[in-house]
């Protein structure tokens, strides 16, 4: 007969899940506070992170997307087209070159997050005024000049 005790069914051992819910655990607050002070250099609320489908509304508006494209994310596989999409407009809002979107964004996010949220990176999309249109430069106004005055005449 066989013995079934010792098979591979049995449940895993508890140190080897421990060390796996460490990991997550470690990952999920890195990506948690990166994606905050990302959000916080766009200057966006950084709680934004934690309100699922408004963090995604936000990002959009981060990577300059409209709104709408949220609903997409919820389409299967389709949501996988325009999340990438996102986050490669994500990268050029913070003036990364697309390969860097690639790597570090889409494949190694909690990575590309640290390093637009914590380096050198500045949100390029900025809301600033836009400029007004250049006025000639106003002449004064033409001053008069007054009438030449006669010498008085003397009376010698």
């Amino acid at each position: 007969m066989n013995d079934y005790s010792q098979t591979a069914a049995s449940s895993p051992n508890p140190v080897f899940m421990l060390v796996f819910f460490a990991i997550y655990f470690v990952v999920a607050l890195t990506l948690t506070i990166a994606l905050w002070k990302v959000y916080r250099k766009a200057g966006k609320p950084g709680w934004a992170i934690f309100i699922p489908i408004y963090s995604f509304i936000v990002l959009l508006q981060i990577a300059k997307r409209p709104g709408w494209w949220v609903l997409l994310f919820f389409i299967p596989l389709i949501n996988l087209v325009f999340i990438i999409i996102a986050y490669l407009d994500l990268a050029k809002a913070f003036g990364r070159s697309t390969l860097f979107g690639i790597i570090f964004i889409v494949l190694l996010s909690p990575i590309g997050f640290l390093i637009l949220g914590f380096g050198k990176s500045q949100y390029v999309f900025a809301q600033t005024p836009t400029p007004k249109s250049p006025t000639p430069p106003q002449s004064p106004p033409p001053q008069e000049t007054p009438p030449a005055q006669k010498p008085p005449d003397s009376i010698a």
